[in-house]
């Protein structure tokens, strides 16, 4: 949901009396023209007579409240509007890790913009984290419901291989009303996954596309028709592969 929200903040008693001072300053016969200028110019860069009245915030929010980036930046804004520094601002919302990029700009007279570039998550990583489009890993405190992306497993530093293999596959069972909702790269470098259809397939090492490809192949041909009945498909054989029926703890081998 792509949203602009605008967050007034209170104008407190300190900031009209600076008003009132700044006024105090303005040039009268007693006073040196230079003093005045100088005087007047120390009083409107003072954070006090210009604040920040409102913070103006956009993006597309699905993760992430304003209230919530507000917070963020509250201690930013008490140095008013000339004074924020628009580069601190900014390190303080890249601090959230569902925040992959933010511009922040001032808007005259009392107003700031700040938008915001979510992080997308496109797979789950098994301790809870999760992989956004470039394959790398961020996590968010408290963890996020995100049940219906793919689950990905792998030794440390492998997120991005990992991620990479599934989009490759994806694209093979995708003809076939098929997808990969676990991947697992094991500690032996043997692969595993699960599809939709509930069946756990066997990939091992070697040879990974063409077993993959006859995975995609067997499951639109020979086992379509027994799809509900198939636990776990061992494609590391060969010549051919084997099937583990549900309930019967057995593995048939079966040929091309």
């Amino acid at each position: 949901m792509t949203a602009a929200i605008s967050l007034p903040l209170r104008r407190s008693r300190a900031m009209r009396t600076s008003r009132r001072s700044l006024r105090r300053l303005l040039p009268s016969g007693g006073l040196v023209a230079f003093g005045v200028v100088l005087a007047s110019l120390v009083a409107l860069l003072h954070p006090k007579t210009f604040p920040v009245r409102s913070v103006r915030f956009e993006g597309d929010f699905r993760y992430l409240q304003p209230n919530e980036l507000q917070a963020l930046i509250g201690e930013e804004l008490r140095s008013g509007f000339f004074h924020a520094n628009l580069r601190h601002l900014r390190a303080a919302l890249l601090v959230n890790p569902w925040i992959r990029e933010a511009s922040v700009r001032r808007v005259w007279p009392d107003r700031l913009q700040i938008r915001v570039w979510e992080e997308r998550a496109v797979a789950r990583w098994v301790d809870g984290g999760f992989l956004n489009d470039g394959g790398e890993y961020f996590e968010r405190e408290g963890g996020w419901n995100e049940d219906g992306l793919p689950l990905l497993n792998g030794p440390p530093g492998t997120q991005r291989q990992v991620l990479e293999r599934l989009r490759a596959w994806q694209s093979l069972f995708a003809p076939h009303g098929l997808t990969v909702t676990q991947l697992e790269l094991s500690e032996r470098r043997s692969w595993k996954m699960r599809l939709n259809n509930g069946w756990l397939v066997m990939l091992g090492k070697d040879d990974l596309e063409r077993r993959v490809r006859r995975t995609a192949d067997i499951a639109l041909k020979v086992l379509q028709k027994h799809s509900d009945r198939v636990e776990r498909v061992d494609m590391r054989y060969p010549y051919g592969y084997a099937v583990r029926w549900k309930g019967t703890g057995i593995a048939e081998p079966l040929q091309r």
